[in-house]
Parts: structure tokens; C-alpha cells; sequence
């Protein structure tokens, strides 16, 4: 009896080391692209999503984990088990913060997300009069800006068309959420999703009251 838990107790451990062995030679086969091609993909995005002309920034290599699939609950991201990006960061030049991030694709290539920093818009003497008429983070009513936010979604539209150039067009712009916080206030978010001909979808957010564009982000 001893003999078998023995023997078996060996078979259990040879199989996890063969199993492990497997995952870590299934990890080092994906090949990833170096930090001048991100930083070219991520670069690009943000000066053609806000219309600046940025040509430097940091890169760093990260590994994300999965996210649960609803059905059954298995670990995974666009189809693979852990997602693989670059996060690149402008920083400002006034200031040690970054004014833009973005994010690559370290598989593909593929720069996903980028976003403004909020807190270098500035609003004129009449947008902070009509800012400050919201009240406090606590107190205004996201609902008072929905006029604000559907009136926008041609804007939306012109938004999307350097990101999209001649090969794909906007089908629908969908109004989403109204937020904001302590930091940003009395700045909102307005936020859409934006699906396109091609069936590709964005989530695009715009600040409120100046309707400067601050985050896209290509989520399928």
C-alpha cells in the first residue's frame, strides 16, 4: 500500500513538472516586437487621435493577466491567456507627469489605447462660468449633460476620421457614461462607443465643456 501511494505520489509530481515545462516553453515562443516598432505604433496613434506631433517617449514591456470569459471562466484576453503591451508615456514638458499614454499591442503590433491627460486642458473664462454652474463632484447631475453629449455625436464622428483614414467609416455612435471625480472636476467625461463599418469597435471619450478628444480606445 505504501509502494503505490509512493509510486503514485512520483507519477503526480512528474506529470506537474512536464506541465510546467510545457507552459514555460509555450511562453518563450511568443515573440514580441522591440521597443522602437511600439513606440513608432503608440507615437503614431496619439498624433493622429489629438493632432499633436509628439516624437519621443518611454516604453514598458508588461504582461497582463487574462480576463474571465462570462461563459465558463477561463482566464483570457483577445483570444490568448495573458495580454503582452507596451505602455508608452509621453511626459510633459512643463511638468514630471506624462501628458499622453498609450498602449501597444507586443504580439501584433497594434497600438489599442491612448489617451490625454486631462489636467492640461484649459478652459476658458466662460467654459469655467459654465464648469463651475455644475456644482461640487458630489452634488451635479450627470443627467444635465446628457443634451450636451448627444449633441456631440457628430463631433464624435469627425474625431474618428483620422483614426479610421479611407479604409473604414463610422456606422453608429452610441452616448455611454457621464463621469467625472474629484481630480477632474469640473471637467466630464462624455463617453461613447463607436461602431464602424468594418465591425471594429471604439470607446472614445470627450471632455466636457471644451469637447477635446482624451481617450480612444480600439476594443474589438
Amino acid at each position: 500500500m505504501q509502494r503505490k501511494a509512493i509510486l503514485l505520489i512520483t507519477i503526480i509530481l512528474s506529470l506537474s513538472l512536464l506541465l510546467s515545462a510545457c507552459g514555460q516553453k509555450s511562453a518563450a515562443a511568443v515573440s514580441v516586437i522591440g521597443e522602437d516598432e511600439a513606440k513608432q505604433a503608440g507615437l503614431a496613434l496619439i498624433n493622429q487621435a489629438f493632432g499633436v506631433e509628439e516624437t519621443e517617449a518611454l516604453a514598458q514591456y508588461q504582461e497582463l493577466p487574462g480576463e474571465p470569459k462570462p461563459d465558463n471562466g477561463v482566464p483570457h484576453y483577445g483570444g490568448r491567456e495573458s495580454k503582452r503591451v507596451y505602455l508608452l508615456m509621453v511626459a510633459s514638458k512643463e511638468a514630471g507627469e506624462e501628458s499622453y499614454t498609450a498602449k501597444v499591442d507586443a504580439v501584433t503590433g497594434i497600438a489599442f489605447y491612448a489617451e490625454r491627460n486631462m489636467s492640461y486642458i484649459e478652459l476658458t473664462a466662460e467654459q469655467q462660468k459654465q464648469a463651475e454652474s455644475l456644482g461640487t463632484p458630489e452634488t451635479y447631475n450627470p443627467n444635465a449633460l446628457i443634451p450636451a453629449q448627444q449633441d456631440a455625436e457628430q463631433l464624435v464622428n469627425e474625431y474618428m476620421k483620422p483614426l479610421l483614414g479611407k479604409e473604414d467609416s463610422v456606422l453608429r455612435v452610441f452616448p455611454d457614461m457621464i463621469e467625472t471625480d474629484s481630480v477632474d472636476f469640473p471637467k466630464v467625461r462624455l463617453e461613447y462607443f463607436v461602431l464602424t463599418e468594418s465591425g471594429r469597435i471604439y470607446h472614445i471619450e470627450l471632455c466636457w465643456p471644451t469637447m477635446e478628444l482624451i481617450f480612444v480606445e480600439i476594443r474589438d
